[in-house]
């Protein structure tokens, strides 16, 4: 599950939403927020319009779920999921079985990946995170690495999901291959891991 929280700067969690609710609030957001969305995207990223209608709007963490409120004192376990955020670039490799959902960022100039990983800790994050850039051959934005990252709602009508998505390990320091098994065995092959990673 994701958490989401009103916006930056109110921490509180207000909801938690699955991978499928996600997608369906960023490929069908309401008419509201989607003037919002139109509004910010006439301003240039970190220009003082863009950043005053930024920090109004909704965000959801990735990485780590949280107690309460968002902050790194109540972290919580991994999600299983790990975000990547990339900048004017559109060459990713969608084939690959373990990125699950990929859409353009709330400034509609970057980008947004999600990416399944098991066995990711607030120890290792950014190992992780850069152990994952290098093997899907994506240039990584460095400063958008962090255990409570927090992501606004975009809004991208073809934004790209694969439900049947596989994960990386990471075990020991390293990356291991993705498991392309699918279908039940799959399944359970992968929540064993993912139970695993936390003993």
């Amino acid at each position: 599950m994701f958490q989401v929280i009103e916006n930056w700067q109110k921490r509180k969690i207000i909801d938690s939403v699955s991978i499928d609710s996600l997608v369906s609030m960023v490929r069908n957001p309401s008419n509201e927020y989607l003037k919002k969305v139109s509004e910010i995207r006439k301003y240039p990223r970190k220009s003082k319009e863009y950043d005053n209608i930024k920090k109004t709007l909704p965000c959801f963490t990735t990485a780590f779920n949280f107690r309460g409120y968002i902050s790194n004192k109540n972290i919580g376990k991994s999600t299983g999921y790990l975000y990547l955020d990339i900048d004017d670039s559109d060459n990713i490799d969608l084939e690959h079985p373990s990125i699950v959902f990929y859409c353009k960022s709330i400034s509609n100039k970057g980008y947004s990946v999600i990416v399944g990983v098991i066995g990711v800790t607030p120890d290792n994050i950014q190992k992780v995170t850069r152990s994952v850039a290098q093997e899907l051959d994506i240039k990584l934005d460095e400063d958008a690495i962090s255990k409570d990252r927090l992501t606004v709602i975009s809004y991208d009508i073809n934004a790209y999901y694969n439900p049947e998505h596989t994960y990386f390990l990471y075990e020991n320091g390293i990356l291991k291959p993705v498991e392309k098994s699918t279908g039940v065995t799959g399944f359970f092959k992968s929540l064993f891991w993912f139970i695993r990673s936390f003993f």
